[in-house]
């Protein structure tokens, strides 16, 4: 069983190994083309298709923000590795807060400001992304979403919404919940007639709002793929 810390290499790598970069002249802070091409052929050796399920997760970046910008790298882009995953979840995410009431879920949110009146929070606010859907909207302000009192997923500044790296939601709760390891799952084939026309109001009142207030930019980050009234197709 390959170890999650030890990816697996393409079988035909002979010409993906980095280039020889031993006549160049190094300047420290200094990025060139060909230390560009240097790291793009160190990704292209990793054969990540053939990792473990039981490791879709990334993990080890050093950052407290890392789920969020993972959260967004992979939903964006449908090339990603854990794209159809990411994108199963934010679906699920959406669907589980319009259909709270209907559901009769114990979702609660509790709002938290970035602020200097601790260091933990210092560190959240110094480490903040730059880019955000709406310059408008302060990213200081983020909402942590509970299921039955269990952290399941954020607020997020580009996606809207994020799920939790680590959850687990009891089985038989919710039909859009894998049964087995109790994370959210695409939610388009687990919902009754019902709750698809009322999360289909839902979405569409919502992506009026957006327009309305960020317009191209959300388009522009590539959300219009799979925006989301096609989450109830």
């Amino acid at each position: 069983m390959p170890h999650p810390l030890r990816p697996l290499l393409v079988e035909d790598n002979s010409n993906l190994y980095p280039i020889d970069d031993s006549t160049t002249t190094h300047k420290p802070g200094k990025v060139s083309s060909r230390h560009v091409k240097y790291l793009n052929n160190l990704g292209k050796r990793f054969d990540v298709d053939k990792q473990s399920p039981d490791y879709f997760e990334i993990d080890a970046i050093p950052d407290v923000w890392s789920r969020n910008i993972i959260f967004e790298m992979a939903l964006l882009n449908s090339n990603h590795p854990l794209h159809k995953h990411i994108k199963g979840e934010w679906r699920a995410m959406l669907a589980t807060l319009a259909l709270k009431d209907i559901r009769r879920l114990n979702l609660t949110s509790s709002e938290i400001i970035l602020d200097k009146s601790s260091e933990f929070k210092k560190v959240l606010l110094s480490l903040l992304p730059k880019n955000t859907l709406d310059k408008n909207t302060p990213k200081e302000i983020v909402y942590i979403f509970k299921y039955n009192n269990m952290p399941i997923g954020m607020s997020h500044w580009n996606t809207l919404v994020c799920t939790a790296c680590e959850y687990k939601i009891e089985k038989g709760v919710l039909s859009w919940v894998d049964k087995e390891k109790g994370f959210f799952i695409d939610p388009v084939n687990e919902l009754r007639k019902e709750e698809r026309e009322a999360l289909s109001v839902w979405l569409n009142n919502l992506w009026i709002e957006i327009n309305n207030n960020v317009g191209d930019n959300f388009s522009s980050r590539g959300i219009n793929e799979f925006s989301l009234s096609k989450v109830i197709q």
